[in-house]
């Protein structure tokens, strides 16, 4: 050994300041070339105010286990300075993402505009239909968790593409329902299916929003995601009809089913230099993922990981019950709007879907514009982004809540076209669902977006379905939809109270978690 050697060797650095700095792990953490090509920004500007663990910085509430960790594999919480400002890679994630959105709302919706015609052709009864028709949601609900490892492993944007082809397949499929031997159990396979693969959908945008968008930009690209969910959603219930008497009714499932594939094929494209390399390049970043985290975690590491599930117990709660709230009354409005409008007088179909179709244009309109106006608010007023959730979700549920108690208290013959525009104003209240509730899960939980959010949509999925039953049995009572409307009010006013009072933004991490999940 030289006499310089020695003399490095013996040199203690300053680590006043430093706990926990790492420097392999650092340097390990600079993305590469290859990082970039799977939609890793290149520039290291971490953010303390979303939570996101700066190696080398010691945040408040950190444990000891947290120090010593690894950034998970998947987390994108670093951001591009570019990106942060609009660049193109952002821009073509955007619109990728919203595609993915469109197509998605298209698939589910033309079903149910369809569903008449298909129960007449087969004789089903209505048991049957309400068994279908909760299929989708059964498979839905099946693949939350797993599709939300997906996206935060693979990347957001990825598990999004993936997705959109695989349920543009099982819309293709619908072709050779007639000709099957058992053609109801085929429909109920292929909804199935279709849910699976549509579960990837809310926890592939959390994570795309987590980690391609700037906390700055969360709000105005989540809401504008989702906003196309809404815009293709009006899309379908106009042209489904139109498309079926052009192709027929399953011809018009294989129709959006190959739009779809399409879509994914082009979106591969937008987003890569090397689109083969990244479709056939997917197993190699899940293994690359699977060999990071299977390695055991530390003596540390174990015994903090127990008491951070009791730290972030009540915030998951709160999250999760957020969630249901949204979920119960999404899911009834969505599925009971025609059949409480048929109730009023409305028998034309036509005259129906247009009516229908009015909540969620409203609603698009509203997302667009809220993602607009929290943007403003972060940057031009500088208001802190908890401040901006916070008040969101708040306006959101009370909202909602007052819109519904209108058609509590109005007369039985109300119009057609008051209860309509009652029941728009009330669903384009959840418009302010996206820069409220879902960039707040990003913000506190950028590394574990998807994971998160694949938890709460479960809990949301669950409500709905619950909500479903419970409004068939209150719309057949004395009380009608009143009741209804009654308790989802109550439900939303309920809400904006726990919300308020639990929503503080201290940061999430389920590293843990995900790594358990991804090893099985």
């Amino acid at each position: 050994m030289s006499l310089f050697e020695g003399h490095l060797m013996s040199m203690k650095p300053d680590t006043k300041g430093f706990r926990g700095f790492a420097p392999a792990r650092f340097f390990r953490s600079v993305p590469s070339w290859k990082a970039q090509q799977q939609g890793r920004p290149l520039n290291i500007e971490r953010s303390l105010k979303v939570g996101v663990q700066t190696p080398g910085i010691v945040q408040e509430g950190m444990t000891e286990g947290e120090l010593c960790e690894e950034p998970s594999p998947g987390s994108l919480g670093l951001v591009q300075k570019e990106d942060a400002v609009g660049s193109d890679r952002v821009l073509r994630v955007f619109l990728v993402a919203c595609s993915a959105s469109i197509m998605a709302a298209v698939s589910r919706t033309s079903f149910s505009v369809l569903a008449i015609p298909i129960q007449e052709r087969f004789a089903l009864s209505m048991a049957d239909m309400g068994l279908i028709q909760s299929s989708l949601l059964f498979g839905y609900i099946v693949g939350q968790i797993p599709a939300g490892v997906l996206a935060d492993n693979m990347g957001g944007i990825s598990a999004l593409v993936l997705g959109m082809a695989a349920w543009s397949l099982f819309g293709v499929f619908m072709l050779g329902i007639p000709m099957a031997g058992n053609p109801i159990a085929v429909l109920f396979l292929l909804r199935c299916g279709l849910g699976f693969s549509q579960s990837v959908l809310m926890p592939g945008i959390s994570a795309t929003s987590a980690q391609s968008f700037s906390p700055m930009e969360r709000g105005d690209k989540t809401s504008g995601i989702y906003a196309c969910y809404s815009i293709g959603t009006v899309a379908s219930l106009i042209i489904t009809p139109v498309m079926a008497d052009s192709v027929g009714t399953f011809g018009t499932f294989t129709a959006f089913g190959v739009v779809g594939i399409i879509c994914s094929i082009f979106g591969l494209l937008l987003l890569s230099e090397k689109p083969f390399h990244r479709l056939f390049g997917m197993n190699d970043i899940l293994s690359g993922a699977r060999q990071r985290v299977q390695r055991a975690p530390s003596k540390m590491q174990r015994k903090s990981q127990l008491a951070r599930f009791r730290r972030h117990s009540g915030d998951l709660m709160l999250l999760c019950w957020t969630h249901a709230v949204i979920g119960f009354g999404f899911f009834v409005l969505q599925s009971w709007i025609p059949t409480f409008l048929h109730s009023l007088g409305v028998n034309n179909l036509y005259t129906l879907g247009m009516l229908s179709a009015m909540p969620w244009l409203l609603t698009a309109a509203v997302a667009a514009v809220s993602g607009r106006l929290s943007r403003y608010l972060e940057i031009k007023k500088k208001w802190n982004s908890l401040k901006v959730r916070r008040l969101f979700q708040i306006i959101s549920s009370l909202g909602g809540a007052q819109c519904l108690l209108l058609l509590v208290f109005q007369s039985q013959n109300i119009s057609p076209l008051i209860a309509t525009a009652s029941i728009s104003i009330a669903v384009a209240f959840q418009g302010l669902c996206y820069p409220g509730f879902h960039s707040y899960v990003q913000d506190i939980a950028s590394n574990d977006a998807g994971v998160i959010l694949a938890l709460t949509n479960s809990c949301s999925i669950a409500a709905g379905i619950l909500g479903n039953v419970v409004t068939g049995h209150l719309a057949a009572s004395t009380f009608g939809f009143r009741a209804v409307f009654a308790l989802t009010a109550g439900l939303y006013l309920l809400s904006s109270i726990t919300w308020f009072i639990g929503a503080t933004g201290r940061p999430i991490r389920l590293t843990h978690l995900r790594n358990r999940l991804l090893r099985v």
